[in-house]
């Protein structure tokens, strides 16, 4: 990760798709985010409380 999203002194294209200020149109474009698998996003994503199954969050209440 090259901190594009952390960086204040990039300013973010919201009309740009493929932003990627740092490596835009060079072999290294999106070189962050390519190694990011399926499962690693899963995992995050059950992290948040909001979007646990139901059945998870009964399980922890009792």
């Amino acid at each position: 990760c090259h901190s594009c999203w952390n960086d204040m002194r990039i300013d973010f294209d919201h009309y740009d798709f493929l932003w990627c200020p740092r490596h835009k149109g060079t072999d290294r474009h999106f070189e962050c985010t390519k190694l990011i698998s399926a499962e690693q996003v899963i995992t995050m994503i059950k992290k948040v409380p909001s979007f646990r199954p139901k059945e998870e969050e009964k399980g922890k209440k009792k």
